[in-house]
């Protein structure tokens, strides 16, 4: 891909990635209010945002994108397997299958069946295919004058995704882009439970994304972390979704998180935002803590990016129904 050529020609180094155990810390977050060291509550201009955690509360997360996930970080996923599982969920087959005789693929033989498309499209892609057409019918599920706010995230959560895959190694694990692709599921709990607040929170156009939440009494990073938390993710979906806006807030923060926190904010930068505020800007120290490039070859990456937002585009709109 265009990211990694970049970065391979101008850097020429890998994140390591930490095997370690990692203490998560959004423990303080309770049901209603959050409370949190990173949430200033001096102003009182929004009224508290208050969520619900209670198993009737949070959205779910379908059981087959659960298994889904579960491939995505199994490297030894058989053929066999994504094929049952697939095949056993006659509306994600039928997705499937469109999305590979898409014009975006542009393969010269028509796609009649899952395994046939694991042929010629490759396992990981078809992994990707199904959970991002899974992931967008829970995303999208919204009342329909939220719609458009939700395709905005939506089209944000598959251009991170992308670019994260991008920037990563073939194979890569865990996927960096099934992390891109739930980065920030935070948005997701606050456009579910409050819809009507987060359509007014996105267009906070005169501030940044920290105050804006400061304001409003929320924090995205938390609420996605406990909701990965909730939902039986693995450990670095945690972690992306608490940290990608702050990886340096850890000692010793792995390498996919850096990856997601780049792609998170190229996206944005190339015009797949998913609000209106403006993100706090990648600073020299982040740069040097990732060991993938520095301030330059990010720029460079950015305009190359840039020219490729139509491939991009595509994909974001390859798993609609």
């Amino acid at each position: 891909m265009f990211v990694a050529c970049v970065a391979a020609d101008r850097a020429g180094r890998r994140a390591t990635q930490s095997s370690g155990k990692r203490t998560i810390l959004w423990r303080d977050l309770k049901c209603g209010a959050i409370h949190s060291d990173t949430l200033s509550m001096k102003t009182r201009e929004r009224n508290l945002i208050v969520f619900d955690w209670s198993c009737h509360g949070i959205p779910t997360l379908p059981s087959v994108a659960e298994q889904l996930i579960a491939l995505a970080s199994n490297e030894n996923a058989s053929t066999s397997e994504l094929t049952e599982l697939i095949s056993a969920d006659p509306g994600l087959a039928v997705l499937i299958l469109k999305a590979a005789n898409s014009a975006f693929y542009s393969l010269n033989v028509e796609v009649t069946s899952i395994r046939h498309a694991i042929v010629l499209l490759g396992l990981p892609e078809v992994k990707r295919i199904a959970l991002s057409a899974v992931l967008a019918e829970r995303f999208l599920a919204v009342p329909r004058e939220a719609k458009r706010v939700a395709m905005d995230l939506w089209r944000h959560l598959v251009a991170t995704a992308v670019l994260a895959r991008d920037l990563s190694d073939e194979d890569e694990e865990p996927d960096p882009y099934t992390l891109g692709l739930l980065h920030d599921m935070g948005w997701l709990l606050f456009l579910v439970q409050h819809p009507t607040s987060y359509m007014s929170f996105v267009q906070e156009k005169s501030k940044g994304l920290r105050e804006a939440e400061n304001l409003w009494g929320v924090d995205h990073q938390l609420l996605g972390a406990k909701l990965a938390e909730a939902w039986g993710l693995p450990e670095p979906f945690q972690v992306v979704a608490l940290r990608h806006h702050d990886p340096l807030r850890d000692m010793a923060p792995p390498g996919y998180l850096f990856k997601v926190t780049f792609a998170n904010h190229l996206s944005s930068e190339i015009g797949f935002r998913s609000h209106a505020m403006f993100d706090e800007p990648l600073t020299p120290q982040i740069f040097d803590a990732s060991h993938l490039m520095d301030g330059e070859t990010y720029e460079e990456i950015r305009r190359a990016a840039f020219a490729d937002r139509e491939r991009i585009e595509g994909y974001c709109k390859l798993f609609l129904g």
